[in-house]
């Protein structure tokens, strides 16, 4: 009879830890596809602010300089960008003048701007409410005399997006443009 009850608590017992490993190898898939979701959503808002950035037409390319102050300048700012940044980084943009790094590349080189391809790569953070990126973006300047030939520079940058009452939105935006002399 003990045996019995022996051999009873030990199948429960393994049935117990069967259950808990099987369990939490389930948890663990769907955080993980969770968490994937979540990277997706946060690499598409990037890669939307990148090319809303740096698509850019020559034509229109000097409606950018003709704000009259500060205010319309950041009102036409918003128009672009909020959607897809913060309010502190709208503030950013605005103070360090990113807002008008396309414009004035179109403008410099005689060229309309577009993104030909651009990649991500997960940073040093990746939680629920933020993802901090690292990215390659070629850019192309389709020049607009004849004759001349088409130019793509290649940039990298890191960037952060968070979650937000408003969905998810870029928060920082480090870039580095190299290349720059090749295309003026």
């Amino acid at each position: 009879m003990r045996s019995k009850i022996f051999i009873s608590v030990v199948v429960v017992v393994l049935f117990v830890i069967v259950v808990i490993f099987t369990t939490n190898d389930e948890d663990k898939v769907a955080n993980s596809e969770t968490q994937a979701l979540i990277t997706s959503r946060a690499i598409d808002v990037a890669r939307d602010f990148k090319k809303e950035q740096f698509t850019i037409d020559y034509d229109e390319s000097s409606d950018y300089f003709s704000y009259d102050n500060l205010s319309d300048r950041r009102k036409q700012a918003e128009e672009k960008y909020s959607e897809y940044v913060t309010e502190s980084h709208m503030t950013k943009i605005l103070m360090t003048a990113l807002d008008i790094i396309g414009p004035n590349l179109a403008q410099d080189s005689k060229s309309n701007l577009s993104v030909k391809d651009i990649s991500f790569k997960i940073g040093n953070m990746e939680t629920e409410s933020e993802v901090s990126l690292d990215y390659d973006i070629e850019i192309e300047f389709e020049r607009i005399e004849q004759g001349s030939e088409n130019k793509i520079i290649s940039n990298f940058g890191q960037l952060r997006v968070i979650k937000t009452d408003d969905g998810w939105k870029v928060s920082k935006d480090i870039q580095r443009i190299e290349g720059l002399h090749e295309v003026r």
